[in-house]
């Protein structure tokens, strides 16, 4: 306390107690010139009253003060004692309160942004203002960051009274600002210094009315508060019920509220009944959508039904209004239920009848008859009448409790003619070439134009139809039937059930094959010398048909043979034939119908007959014709053409028939070469490689006569073309006949050759006649002890059936050689033999064998 002098001991709280104190601020340094003057004294007791006085030591370029003063009392006194220098600057932090601080010199004042510190500037100029207060050396001023508060009292709204008084209370943390105003929708109201009540009367317009509050303090600080008030008018919701009704009982009648009126939606409503006729069985409930604007009701009796309507607006202002309904007296309404109008099947029917209201007596007429009771009560009665076939008509009547008369007629017809069922395709007996099959028929009806339908197939139900047209043709289509007989037939209903079937059932006979014809005689080439007494005989078969209708064709002519039995062997005769060839063939037809044609068989019809046979027809180079004439005849050949004829030789046979007999000269030897073929594919192969025809031509007593017989010449296949001893021969055979003794002599190429010691196997694989191949392969393996000199051999291959006849003798050259000792000089020589590729290949034909081809040959140690 009372302490002169600067603190070193900076940050460290310091309790002053209740007295005063007085600090004299210097710099740090004791040097005041170099360095600013700092001082920030933290008060943080509660004393009642504090006085502090500030003294700068001496005067400093640069001065800071800084005062910060903190605590619960909100008076502070602050002095400031400072010899006027430039550039003295002070710094005051305050709380919220009253200050008072005293100036010696020149000072200017003023106030940062609104956080309670005060800076003090010397400028040499006069005071400034702080919060709108000048302050002078020794004056007041006012610190205050708080805003004051203020609330407003509910009002209960809705409130049908034009003005109302707004409440409230207020108050300000800061006493020492004080409340500078209150105002209530904008408009000023008493107040206390401090804080307490207020009250204000406002004036409401009609609707939603908003009360705002505000209050501010003479530091400026604001706050406001609101509330909201609806003001209504009273009696403004109006209800209107519609006007009165004048309606026939047992008619809905709709009650119409939508003039009912309110400035304040929504408007609910609300329906019921105030008074009803004695007699009526109505209640609120039977007022249907009563909760609306716009339900309904249907008076029960005759009278007067009165009706109340009561509305409400958003804010429970109601209203009533009344209506009055006036139902008077019709005739009951008669609804006919049975008979419809309609058709019946039978004349035993149901009368069954309805009525708008309780009924005291019902009554009717059949087709004009004498009335019969129907019931004496009720809105609901029936019983059994018997009308007439045809056209009835039936009258009800019935009165009520005011003895109103109502009426009602209904036409009704009735039959028992069940539908009528004509079959029309496929007719009766009818024998088709498809199972794609249209049934058709027609229906009708004298009751329905409408009705349904089944096709029967073989007894069973296919398809069925519910949309038949009576009277109109309609098809049922089937397509999976199989081949043989059916009967098929229709069944119909009408809307009655009563059912009939048709006129049928129509068989019919699916057969989707033609005939098979087969002619047995005469063969097809046989020939003839005699021109009657031909024997023609066939044979036919049908999938279905018992019996077919068969035609001959002969030589472009028809002719109708007659009924065949299916399967059966016909015969006929043929006479009257031309010396000539002639064609014929036999066409049966089925009831489809399906033509079935046989073979075209031509035959010949010439005194003069020539048989042609030919042994072994494969692998011989000099094949061996032998034909046979049935008169003495002059016969030549040619091979593959007409040209140069050769005769042949004749002689007679023992059974007296002529023979004539030849073999062609061998054919020399053609090579061929196979370009790019390697050894085991290269062939040699004669002129009579391949296919072949014989013609042969016959003349006898001014008659001649000529055939052909096709054959083909297959030479035997070598695996390569040089051999040497221990090599394996390899033969391939391709023959016509299979099971054949089949043996080759390689005598003439290799000295060790025995009888025997070459192996043959025949492929057991083989297909059917005629395309039949039959594979034969023999080898033979060269012995090492051959002493056969280097060249080509003929090697002769033999075929035996099983009786011994040979069937095959032809041959095949092969070439040998047994060393490598060809000198370069003969190698040259064959040069322009040699066709080189990869594998060794050469053209044989273009070589001379005896110089070329025997000197050449691959040698197997690498070098040719």
């Amino acid at each position: 306390p009372n302490a002169t002098g600067w603190f070193s001991a900076y940050g460290v709280p310091l309790d002053f107690g209740s007295n005063d104190m007085t600090a004299v601020a210097t710099d740090i340094a004791g040097n005041p010139s170099a360095h600013s003057n700092i001082l920030e004294i933290v008060f943080d007791d509660d004393p009642p009253y504090a006085n502090i006085t500030i003294n700068p030591a001496s005067p400093v370029s640069v001065g800071f003060l800084n005062i910060t003063l903190v605590g619960s009392e909100p008076l502070w006194d602050v002095t400031l004692n400072y010899t006027s220098q430039t550039g003295n600057h002070f710094i005051v932090n305050l709380t919220d309160g009253q200050g008072e601080i005293y100036f010696h010199g020149n000072t200017t004042v003023t106030e940062s942004t609104g956080d309670g510190t005060a800076v003090f500037h010397y400028t040499g100029h006069d005071l400034a203002s702080n919060k709108g207060t000048t302050i002078l050396s020794g004056g007041t001023f006012f610190i205050d960051t708080q805003k004051p508060f203020i609330s407003i009292d509910d009002v209960t709204t809705p409130t049908t009274y034009p003005t109302q008084v707004i409440t409230g209370t207020y108050s300000d943390p800061s006493p020492s600002s004080g409340i500078d105003y209150i105002s209530v929708n904008g408009v000023l109201e008493t107040y206390e210094w401090g804080g307490g009540a207020y009250s204000h009367t406002v004036s409401l317009v009609p609707g939603n009315n908003t009360i705002n509050v505000t209050i501010v303090d003479k530091a400026g600080n604001i706050r406001s508060n609101y509330t909201y008030i609806y003001y209504y008018l009273e009696n403004a919701t109006i209800a209107d019920a519609g006007p009165d009704q004048v309606v026939p009982e047992l008619t809905q009648v709709q009650l119409d509220g939508t003039n009912s009126s309110t400035p304040y939606s929504p408007l609910s409503y609300e329906w019921y009944f105030l008074d009803i006729p004695a007699s009526s069985s109505l209640t609120n409930s039977s007022i249907v959508n009563r909760f609306t604007s716009l339900p309904y009701f249907v008076p029960d009796v005759v009278g007067d039904f009165l009706i109340e309507l009561y509305v409400e607006d958003a804010y429970g202002s109601g209203d009533k209004d009344n209506v009055t309904i006036t139902a008077y007296a019709v005739p009951p309404v008669i609804t006919i239920i049975l008979p419809e109008n309609a058709t019946y099947f039978g004349a035993d029917l149901e009368l069954n009848v309805s009525f708008s209201e309780p009924i005291d007596f019902a009554w009717y007429s059949l087709n004009g008859a004498d009335d019969v009771a129907l019931c004496t009560s009720g809105t609901h009665c029936k019983t059994s009448i018997t009308a007439d076939l045809g056209v009835n008509y039936i009258t009800v009547w019935a009165n009520d409790s005011w003895n109103e008369v109502g009426s009602t007629e209904r036409w009704f017809s009735t039959s028992c003619i069940a539908p009528n069922i004509t079959l029309y395709t496929p007719a009766n007996g009818n024998t088709l070439g498809t199972n794609n099959i249209s049934f058709g028929f027609i229906a009708e009806d004298d009751i329905d134009p409408v009705l349904t339908c089944n096709l029967y197939i073989d007894n069973q139900t296919r398809q069925t139809n519910n949309s038949v047209i009576s009277g109109v043709f309609t098809y049922f289509h089937e397509t999976d039937l199989i081949q043989g007989a059916h009967y098929w037939d229709i069944e119909c209903w009408d809307g009655l059930g009563s059912a009939n079937s048709s006129n049928g059932p129509y068989w019919f006979t699916i057969d989707l094959n033609a005939p098979v014809v087969t002619i047995i005689k005469p063969k097809q080439g046989q020939r003839f010398v005699i021109q009657n007494d031909i024997n023609l005989t066939f044979n036919v078969t049908d999938a279905v048909d018992p019996v077919l209708d068969c035609y001959m064709s002969l030589d472009g002519t028809l002719s109708y043979i007659g009924p065949v039995e299916n399967g059966a062997t016909h015969s006929l005769i043929m006479s009257d034939l031309s010396y000539d060839s002639h064609i014929v063939y036999v066409e049966c037809l089925n009831d489809v119908p399906l033509a079935g044609d046989s073979e075209q068989i031509l035959f010949y019809i010439n005194p003069l007959i020539i048989d042609v046979d030919m042994k072994q027809k494969t692998m011989d180079t000099s094949p061996s014709f032998y034909v046979e004439t049935s008169a003495i005849a002059n016969c030549s050949y040619n091979v593959d053409t007409h040209a140069d004829w050769v005769p042949f030789t004749r002689s007679v046979n023992d059974t007296g028939a002529y023979l004539h007999n030849t073999s062609m000269p061998e054919q020399s030897i053609i090579y061929t070469a196979i370009e790019g073929g390697h050894y085991k594919y290269i062939q040699h192969h004669d002129y009579w490689d391949g296919n072949h025809t014989l013609y042969v031509r016959c003349e006898s007593s001014g008659y001649s006569n000529e055939t052909n017989l096709d054959f083909q010449v297959i030479p035997p296949n070598r695996d390569k073309v040089f051999y040497q001893n221990e090599d394996v021969i390899e033969i391939y055979l391709d023959l016509e006949e299979a099971w054949l003794s089949v043996s080759a002599d390689f005598s003439s190429i290799d000295s060790g050759y025995s009888e025997g010691d070459e192996n043959v196997v025949f492929d057991t694989n083989f297909g059917a006649s005629p395309t039949a191949h039959h594979y034969y392969n023999i080898t033979y393996t060269l012995s090492d002890s051959n002493t056969k000199p280097e060249g080509q051999y003929r090697v002769f291959v033999v075929a035996r059936n099983s009786t011994n006849d040979i069937v095959v003798n032809n041959s095949i050259y092969l070439h040998y050689h047994y060393n490598n000792t060809w000198e370069t000089a003969d190698v040259q020589d064959a040069f322009v033999c040699w066709n080189y590729v990869p594998g060794w290949y050469f053209d044989e034909a273009a070589c001379d064998w005896e110089s070329d081809v025997n000197q050449m040959a691959d040698r197997r140690d690498g070098y040719t």
